[in-house]
């Protein structure tokens, strides 16, 4: 053994540290079983011994070192814990993917601890979601990725060690993207609308959309103020959803710019009548218009 190294060893299929320090060995059984995750927290403990023993800050005792307990609960118990804390932070649309998975979380592991959540479980509940419950590989892999955040929250909280998730990986296949729409058939589109008297009131709305990109949220929250004097560009940073405004996705903003093909050929600079704080597209009457003062 090299001077000043740790080594990981297994020892009745558990883990365990064993060193030597001014003449004397050390050991360390961490009482984790063998696992890559859990290699991976032996080897950060090694690593801390060994910078301690070079930096003369070594406890013999071996009390700074000895891995914490971890508290008996429930995979659920922790979930839930995990919702509620979430709930304060997230939307209601995204609140219901977070229910969604409590449920799954729930009937597979019913009252089996954390502790007892092995790479292997952690591996079974992914191929659970997928073969039985028949979730397509991307929402899958979305899933996975929730329950690593609880894990990290439990070992935030101090009532877990090790995570298991942070190795689990979900394949997803890639997609053929569909093909966007031609000139002709956007302009066939523009023509229904055009021509079409329960429709016509759309078209303005219909057009920016397509020479702008916008989602339809950012368009809807668009408002007169977000708009340059001279109509060329929209500052975009807020979203419109069920009659909720908010910031732009993921908070940032950006600058949109507007060509002739977008909405700048429809009108001219802001006139000063324009109230700033209304917005561009309403819907009066069961139609929906560009707001022009």
């Amino acid at each position: 053994m090299p001077k000043g190294s740790v080594n990981i060893e297994v020892f009745k299929e558990r883990l365990r540290l064993a060193w030597s320090w001014e003449g004397k060995r050390f050991g360390l059984y961490l009482g984790l079983p063998d696992s890559i995750t859990n290699r991976k927290a032996a080897s950060m403990q090694a690593s801390q011994i060994e910078l301690d023993m070079a930096s003369g800050n070594f406890d013999p005792s071996l009390v700074k070192y000895k891995p914490q307990k971890q508290e008996s609960i429930s995979v659920s118990e922790l979930f839930e814990q995990f919702v509620e804390y979430k709930r304060r932070k997230i939307e209601p649309a995204t609140l219901a993917k977070y229910l969604g998975l409590q449920k799954h979380v729930s009937v597979f592991f019913k009252n089996k601890t954390c502790v007892s959540v092995s790479d292997s479980v952690a591996e079974k509940f992914r191929d659970w979601l997928g073969q039985t419950q028949k979730l397509e590989p991307v929402t899958v892999r979305e899933r996975i990725v929730l329950m690593n955040a609880c894990w990290e929250l439990g070992k935030k909280k101090k009532l877990l060690v090790e995570n298991p998730w942070d190795e689990v990986k979900v394949s997803v296949p890639p997609k053929q993207p569909p093909d966007p729409f031609t000139l002709k058939e956007i302009e066939l589109i523009f023509e229904k609308f055009r021509s079409s008297p329960n429709l016509k009131h759309f078209l303005d709305y219909v057009a920016f959309k397509f020479g702008t990109g916008l989602r339809t949220g950012e368009a809807a929250a668009l408002r007169w103020r977000q708009c340059s004097s001279e109509c060329d560009r929209i500052w975009i940073g807020e979203t419109l959803k069920n009659g909720n405004r908010k910031a732009a996705k993921r908070n940032k903003d950006r600058t949109v710019p507007l060509t002739c093909t977008s909405w700048h050929r429809c009108i001219g600079p802001l006139s000063c009548t324009i109230t700033l704080v209304r917005p561009v597209f309403f819907a009066s009457s069961a139609s929906c218009s560009i707001m022009w003062i």
